[in-house]
């Protein structure tokens, strides 16, 4: 039975009351990572990392407590052991992250370098774009110190460090847009001023041909550029998918080191085992040493036979049931055994497998492959920093190439533009001249023409005041004006003796109504009936002039119809002349005064309009009062009309009246005299004797009234012949003011022209001018430009220089790296060699070490059931029988199994850090107390480090 409990309880014993090693802690917390790789290897691990220590046999817990201290000290060596491995690995591995940092630093510097180089290269490009005039200063820029980024980097966090960065790529970004945008304009206004000289008429054949060659060369340039950028756009693709690839295979490098640490872990464990083991191994060496010693002792006793018989003799006294249990103990011990020797056989081969895996990963690190060299990062890096400096080398190269090629273009072509702008400045110079002095010759002529026509101008003016034309012309105005003042008055004279006439004819008209009335024809006696000569020759003169009265009236009025026509004919003309008089006026109004002469002219023509003006007034006003004159005659003749008809209408009455009284007197003296009808006959003749006193009053008046007519008349016509010469005249001088007016309009106009062609010529002067401090500035800018280029070609000479210098130091030391390699790979065969002979001899060497071992150990189990065997039967021999030392032992079992704490309960709960085993009320009050630490090594525990046994 007790046999079966210590089978079925755990496994405690003295030694499992130590602490594990640090080195076991840290390795079980490993091999957590490594869980599910392999299970069965694990449990075997566990197995032999839990291996028991038997202390011996112990009478007490003092004698008990010095070999704990041993073993306790024993594991604290180990532990130190482990711990100085560990700081070695530890500070290796510091040292390689050390070096990888400082390359990473590098790394970081010359990118930070070559960036910073970037940009001021792009700055000092557009500041000289921008100025056209480098400054000195440009070159000269304070560079801020490389740690100086790297701290910044270290001291931002990781959303600052990727803000910045974007930052500064940004501001990259838009530094080189602003290049390309310059370059673009540059460009443009190259290709405007290209296409100006081309268009211009200056230029010769032979440079728009070079221009033509030089243009077909920018487009082809162009089109290289392009296809540049096609295929730099390629390689940017390529050279992304590389990169893509590069991260894969540095992933797969990473997952590599990985399992590598891995193996270093488990080789690391396994190195640690094998130290346990070789301890095991010298432990049971020196045990056998005294065992083999006490043997000794014991056979060269005597009393050793006689022990031996009392054993076999006493064995026969145990029963059969406890020798039962101890067969079935043996046969279980055996299985156990064997279990063992299945799991040791396993170990065995998986420790020979990592510890070939191990010399080979370790002739790796030592060695590596090509292919890894190839693929690592450093040696890509390289690759790619080589060929950086191989394409930038060509690249230079072909820029100083290119460079030296525009140079030298640049010189022919300035130099033929200096040339070209010489001549161009020739001749301007001499068609200047030329324009000039024709110029010269045309201003002497327009000035001698012009003092000819001044002198012409006054001379004419003067003669004109001496010549006495505008006193005729006021005595004619005033004689004009005299004679139409007095028909006026004649006018108004005539217009009286009208209404006299119409009285008179109204009276007239009475007593012939009166007479009408009165019919007595013998009451006239025959002196009045037969009228007196003289009143009959006054009524023949009366008829005659009754007669030629009409003749006159007929003729007078059309001759003033037409002459009044003729003069609205003339006044039509007249106002046509004003109004082009007037166009002429404006014309030199608008035109410019150029002298006093001309200012004289004008006055002179001011004067000569006024009178003109006045002259036209005169002129209405006359033919106005004609006009009405023309109306009043009518008028007159009309009544005159009227006047006659009624005088024929008188005689006719008369005559009637004559007949009726020489009828009458006929009748009369048939028949006798009437008193009353002679006086009335007397009345009627006195009547009719008054009748032709007025009858011959007015017709003398229509006599001097038609002489008057023929006299006005006349003077009328003698008024419009005035008036015509007086026109003509005026017209006389209006086309010689309009001639001059026309001259001086001309020669205004030619000055005018030539004014303005000196000032365009002043102007083409100017700009020529101009032109040529642009084209002396143009120069002096190529000038500094070639300085320049010059200077960048020195400059890009020393730095072929030294890039070729460069260049060759590193074809040497490749030449010399490729010798060492060539000489290295021959010493790797012969050490491979020595190392494949060294292999078969280790892996032998390590076949009889772990066959040593394996007998060791079995060695060592096999003394440990005899020491265990020989410790019963001397026990028994002591006590006599069995059964009390089975009863010692459960006691001793059952001591074990209490509390070391308290001593009263069972131990049910064990501490997971250091698995110690107590009862579960004195781990609880230490935690509830606050006391939490272990009671016998004093190591600290939480609410997850204890946990409860349940023993069987």
């Amino acid at each position: 039975m007790a046999s079966k409990r210590g089978k079925d309880s755990p496994n405690i014993s003295p030694e499992r009351s130590s602490p594990p090693p640090e080195g076991s802690k840290g390795k079980k917390s490993n091999s957590k990572k490594q869980a599910g790789t392999a299970p069965e290897a694990k449990s075997s691990k566990s197995s032999l990392l839990r291996d028991s220590y038997h202390i011996g046999s112990v009478s007490s817990l003092e004698a008990m407590e010095p070999k704990v201290l041993l073993f306790q000290n024993r594991k604290l060596a180990e532990r130190l052991e482990h711990y100085q491995v560990t700081t070695e690995e530890l500070r290796k591995r510091s040292e390689q992250l050390q070096e990888r940092l400082s390359a990473t630093d590098a790394e970081i510097f010359i990118i930070n370098r070559h960036t910073k180089s970037l940009e001021e290269n792009v700055r000092i490009l557009l500041k000289r774009f921008e100025t056209d005039e480098p400054t000195d200063g440009d070159s000269e820029t304070p560079r801020s110190p490389l740690t100086s980024f790297i701290n910044q980097l270290s001291t931002l966090d990781e959303e600052e460090l990727d803000k910045n960065l974007s930052g500064r790529v940004q501001e990259m970004l838009n530094l080189i847009g602003k290049l390309v945008q310059v370059y673009d304009t540059v460009s443009n206004q190259s290709r405007s001023v290209l296409e100006k000289i081309k268009n211009g008429e200056a230029v010769d054949d032979d440079c728009k041909s070079q221009i033509t060659q030089l243009l077909k060369k920018n487009e082809a340039l162009e089109k290289q550029a392009l296809s540049m950028q096609q295929k730099c756009y390629a390689a940017s693709t390529k050279a992304a998918k590389a990169t893509d690839q590069i991260i894969e295979l540095e992933t797969e490098r990473d997952e590599q080191k990985n399992r590598a640490a891995e193996l270093e872990w488990s080789l690391d464990k396994e190195q640690v085992r094998r130290e346990k083991v070789e301890h095991m191994v010298v432990e049971i060496r020196e045990k056998l040493k005294t065992c083999e010693a006490q043997l000794a002792t014991q056979q060269q006793r005597k009393e050793g036979q006689a022990v031996e018989e009392n054993v076999v003799l006493a064995t026969p006294s145990v029963s059969q049931t406890k020798m039962g249990e101890m067969v079935t103990d043996l046969e279980e011990q055996k299985t156990l055994a064997a279990n063992r020797l299945q799991e040791i056989e396993k170990l065995h081969a998986e420790k020979v497998a990592l510890t070939l895996e191990v010399e080979e990963l370790k002739l790796h690190v030592l060695s590596p492959p090509d292919d890894l060299v190839e693929k690592s990062a450093k040696y890509k890096s390289l690759q790619t920093h080589f060929s950086v400096l191989y394409l930038e080398h060509e690249k230079v190269k072909e820029y100083y190439k290119t460079a030296k090629e525009a140079v030298n273009t640049l010189r022919t072509s300035y130099l033929q533009q200096l040339k070209e702008a010489q001549r161009h400045e020739e001749d301007g110079s001499q068609s200047l001249q030329t324009f000039l002095s024709n110029l010269q010759t045309a201003t002497n002529a327009a000035r001698r023409d012009y003092q000819m026509l001044r002198i012409e101008y006054e001379q004419e003016h003067a003669s004109r005041e001496t010549s006495g034309t505008n006193k005729d012309y006021d005595k004619l105005f005033k004689s004009v004006m005299q004679n139409n003042s007095s028909l006026e008055r004649e006018v108004t004279r005539l217009r009286k003796c009208v209404q006299n006439l119409k009285t008179d004819l109204a009276k007239y008209q009475s007593r012939d109504l009166n007479r009408g009335q009165v019919r007595n024809p013998g009451s006239m006696s025959p002196d009045k009936r037969n009228p007196p000569e003289g009143e009959v020759g006054k009524r023949e003169s009366s008829g005659t002039e009754g007669a030629s009265t009409p003749k006159v009236s007929s003729h007078g009025p059309p001759d003033s119809t037409e002459d009044m026509k003729e003069l609205k004919k003339q006044l039509k003309d007249k106002t046509k002349e004003y109004d082009e008089l007037k166009l002429l006026y404006d014309m030199t109004r608008q035109a410019s005064k150029v002298n006093r002469e001309l200012v004289d002219v004008m006055a002179s023509e001011k004067k000569l309009r006024e009178e003109n003006i006045e002259l036209k007034k005169q002129v209405t006003s006359l033919e106005t009062r004609s006009q009405a004159a023309e109306t009043e005659l009518k008028s007159s003749s009309t009544e005159l009309q009227t006047l006659r008809s009624r005088s024929k209408q008188l005689e006719e009455r008369s005559l009637e009246l004559e007949k009726e009284r020489d009828k009458e007197k006929s009748d009369r003296q048939r028949s006798g005299p009437d008193e009353a009808l002679v006086v009335r006959i007397k009345v009627l003749e006195d009547a009719l004797f008054k009748a032709n006193k007025t009858a011959a009053s007015h017709a003398a008046q229509e006599e001097a009234l038609y002489s008057e007519m023929d006299v006005t008349g006349q003077a009328l016509e003698d008024l419009q012949n005035q008036n015509k010469q007086l026109i003509d005249q005026l017209k006389e001088r209006d086309n010689t003011n309009l001639k001059w007016m026309a001259d001086n309009i001309r020669n205004n106009q030619i000055i005018k022209t030539l004014r303005d062609e000196k000032s365009a010529q002043d102007v083409r002067y100017r700009t020529l001018q101009e032109c040529i401090g642009k084209y002396e500035a143009q120069l002096k800018l190529a000038e500094d430009r070639t300085k320049l280029m010059e200077e960048a070609n020195c400059l890009l000479e020393e730095n072929q220089k030294s890039s070729d210098y460069l260049t060759e130091s590193w074809k040497r030391k490749a030449f010399d790296q490729t010798k060492e390699t060539c000489d290295l790979r021959l010493k790797l065969e012969q050490l491979e060699k020595e190392l494949r002979f060294l292999r078969t001899v280790h892996a032998d060497k390590l076949k009889t070490y772990e066959g040593d071992v394996f007998k060791s150990k079995r060695f060592i189990e096999e003394n440990a059931e005899l020491k265990r065997k020989l410790d019963r039967a001397k026990l028994i021999e002591v006590t006599g029988s069995s059964e009390e030392i089975l009863k010692e032992d459960i006691r001793e079992y059952k001591e074990l199994l209490n509390c070391n704490s308290c001593k009263a309960a069972r131990k049910d709960t064990v501490l997971t850090k250091c698995y110690h085993v107590f009862c579960y009320s004195c781990i609880s009050k230490r935690y509830e107390t606050r006391q939490r630490r272990c009671p016998q090594c004093s190591t600290q525990f939480g609410a997850n480090d204890y946990h409860r046994l349940y023993l069987t």
